[in-house]
């Protein structure tokens, strides 16, 4: 330790004497230490100093993607205070994929990490990036809803979900999530009409089912929710979101033995799920 200080220090006596041209000698040699300290660090599992090492370098090396997985994994080591950890993993992941806007499967990866904590904000603002290469695109548009409807902005959800209503390929959940907005806006009617356009244009989805149980359980009618969420059921549909609306469709009739069934099938197929977790926790307490 005491060498390697007095070694820097060598260097730096040597550099004053060569002005500013040794000035930015020093920092690009800072630079590569940085790097090696950082690479070490992560290699002997010292997530702390492998991220802020790796920060230091990033910072004066932005063009080095390289080292942005190591970053990314860094941070997600990281226990205290975890959510500043957490952008700052997606702020690598971002700049990972504006450097490749036509990957999609990196493009995919980024959505995803953002969906799963909830960084609706940041979601929003990538999702507008990459937009501007295809403002078509099903799946950035309906993250982009998404994003948009979490954040509170519920009528440009609804233009963005009546926009991709025109697309060739329609997802089911696009008809579910626009039907539910619409309910929230005062606009029941007009939700239960786009469902029903839903089921005329795919009679043999049950996804579609799905989310036509989804919107009469959000409206109580639960006698029609449980017909829907049956014929579902009867599919050959393995789906974690299936069997979490089920769950809620027979909890909400205090059913809670098939609630309870439905709910563990759901964590099986969804583990992640915060949602099933927290519906099975339900059908245990009320069982």
């Amino acid at each position: 330790m005491i060498q390697g200080l007095i070694r820097i220090g060598i260097v730096l006596i040597i550099l004053i004497a060569l002005g500013t041209t040794g000035f930015f000698v020093f920092t690009k040699y800072r630079g590569q230490d940085a790097r090696l300290r950082a690479d070490k660090a992560f290699a002997e599992e010292r997530w702390r100093e492998a991220k802020m090492n790796y920060t230091w370098y990033i910072v004066r090396h932005p063009d080095e993607l390289e080292v942005l997985p190591r970053y990314i994994e860094s941070c997600m080591k990281l226990l205290g205070n975890r959510r500043a950890h957490i952008r700052d993993a997606g702020r690598a992941y971002l700049q990972l994929t504006l450097n490749s806007p036509d990957d999609t499967t990196q493009s995919q990866e980024l959505i995803n990490f953002y969906r799963e904590y909830n960084l609706w904000r940041e979601l929003d603002y990538a999702a507008d990036l990459l937009l501007r290469n295809n403002n078509e695109d099903s799946f950035l548009l309906y993250n982009k809803a998404l994003a948009v409807s979490h954040l509170g902005r519920k009528s440009q959800a609804i233009s963005i979900y009546q926009q991709m209503l025109e697309l060739d390929e329609v997802q089911p959940e696009v008809y579910g999530n626009l039907a539910l907005l619409l309910y929230q806006q005062g606009l029941e009617e007009q939700g239960w009409q786009t469902l029903e356009k839903a089921l005329a244009e795919q009679p043999n989805n049950p996804l579609i089912r799905l989310e036509r149980a989804r919107y009469l359980l959000a409206t109580n009618d639960l006698a029609r929710a449980s017909q829907e969420i049956d014929f579902a059921l009867n599919s050959d549909l393995q789906s974690g979101d299936l069997f979490l609306t089920a769950s809620k469709v027979h909890s909400a009739q205090n059913e809670w033995a098939i609630a309870l069934d439905y709910s563990e099938k759901a964590v099986r197929e969804i583990p992640r799920s915060a949602k099933a977790h927290l519906q099975i926790v339900s059908c245990f307490m009320s069982d």
